[in-house]
């Protein structure tokens, strides 16, 4: 809890063109690796990936 308040008071500071910077390549990490984050995520559940 620590950590994510110490984040969280540090995110703030950050210019908003920074902050959306950072979220729009953190969105195209996501896309770009979807497939083998699905698989990650059904391997976790138990489910087969369809």
């Amino acid at each position: 809890m620590e950590c994510a308040q110490k984040a969280q008071r540090e995110w703030k500071h950050r210019p908003a063109g920074e902050r959306a910077n950072i979220l729009h390549r953190w969105v195209s990490l996501i896309e770009e690796n979807r497939e083998d984050i699905a698989r990650l995520m059904s391997s976790e559940g138990g489910k087969p990936l369809a």
